[in-house]
C-alpha cells in the first residue's frame, strides 16, 4: 500500500509544479509575427559605446536599416514618461550621479549618452523612428509591485502601427499585461539562479530562475540567459508546453547554432542571414 501513498504524492508534487511553470496554452496564444520576422533581435539597438550608445535612436536607426528586430529597454522619467534606458541609475551612461525617476523628461533630454551628440529618447520618439518597420521586444522595467511603466507605456503602443512583444524579469509587470493587454506577446526573462545578483533575496532569486512564478505571468517566450540554455525549466518549458525560447544577450556568432533557442537576442557583432 505504501507505493500507492508514494505515487499519489509524486502525482500532486507534479501536477503542483507544472501548474507553477506552465506558460501560456500555445492554442491560447495570440496571433503575432513578431518571432517570425526575424530570429534576431539587436540588444539595445546596434550599438558600438563611444560611438554609437546603446538604447539610442542612432542605434535604432542602424538596426532599423539592417532589418533585424531590436530590444530596448523602457522606464519612467519623474513626470511618467516612457523613456528608453536600461539602467536606473544615470551614472554609467550620462555621468550624473542620479537616478531617471529622479528628473523629468525635460531635465533628461538635456544629458548625453556616453560622448555622443545623442540623448534619451522617449518610447514615443523610438516608436516613430521605426515606424513597424521592425519587429520589436520591449523590456519593461519595474520594481517590486509597481508596475506603472506598463500603462504609462500602452497609452503610446495601443496606437502603434508595428508589432511588438514585451518581457521582464518582473512576474509582475508580465501579469499586469496578462490581466489588461492579453492579446500582446509576452516573455518572463530569467537567468540561473547561481547568475543573480548578489544581493538579490535568495528565494526570489530561485524562484525566478526556476521559472517558477509563471503561474502569475504566463508568458508566451521565455528569454533565458544563453550560457545557461541547459536549464532544465527552460527546456520543459519550451519542448513540452511550446513557449517560444529566446536566448540572450548572444556576443558570439558561434551562440547562434544553440539548438535549445529559436530566437536571439545579440550585440557586438552582425548575423549572417543564413544563421
Amino acid at each position: 500500500m505504501w507505493f500507492v501513498y508514494i505515487l499519489l504524492v509524486l502525482i500532486i508534487l507534479s501536477g503542483g509544479y507544472v501548474f507553477l511553470v506552465l506558460p501560456r496554452p500555445k492554442h491560447f496564444r495570440p496571433r503575432s509575427d513578431v518571432f517570425e520576422q526575424t530570429k534576431f533581435f539587436a540588444h539595445r539597438g546596434l550599438f558600438d559605446n563611444g560611438v554609437v550608445a546603446e538604447n539610442s535612436l542612432s542605434a535604432f536607426k542602424a538596426a532599423k536599416k539592417f532589418g533585424c528586430g531590436i530590444e530596448l529597454d523602457i522606464r519612467l522619467s519623474k513626470d511618467g514618461i516612457p523613456v528608453v534606458m536600461h539602467d536606473r541609475s544615470l551614472i554609467r551612461m550620462c555621468g550624473v550621479n542620479k537616478n531617471v525617476d529622479d528628473l523629468n523628461v525635460d531635465e533628461l533630454k538635456k544629458l548625453k549618452l556616453l560622448d555622443t551628440e545623442d540623448c534619451i529618447p522617449t518610447l514615443r520618439e523610438v516608436l516613430d523612428l521605426v515606424d513597424g518597420a521592425v519587429p520589436l521586444v520591449i523590456e519593461m522595467k519595474a520594481a517590486g509591485t509597481d508596475v506603472s511603466v506598463c500603462p504609462q507605456s500602452e497609452i503610446l503602443l495601443r496606437h502603434y502601427n508595428g508589432t511588438y512583444a514585451v518581457e521582464s524579469f518582473n512576474p509582475f509587470a508580465l501579469r499586469w499585461y496578462r490581466i489588461h493587454r492579453p492579446e500582446i506577446l509576452r516573455g518572463q526573462l530569467a537567468t540561473s539562479f547561481k547568475n543573480s545578483k548578489n544581493d538579490a533575496n535568495p528565494f526570489v532569486a530561485f524562484m525566478a530562475s526556476n521559472l517558477l512564478f509563471n503561474f502569475l505571468s504566463r508568458p508566451d517566450f521565455i528569454a533565458f540567459d544563453i550560457h545557461f540554455s541547459s536549464s532544465v525549466p527552460l527546456k520543459i518549458c519550451s519542448k513540452y508546453f511550446a513557449a517560444v525560447p529566446v536566448g540572450w544577450t548572444v556576443r558570439k556568432e558561434t551562440e547562434l547554432n544553440d539548438p535549445n533557442f529559436e530566437n536571439f537576442i545579440f550585440e557586438g557583432f552582425l548575423p549572417h542571414a543564413d544563421k
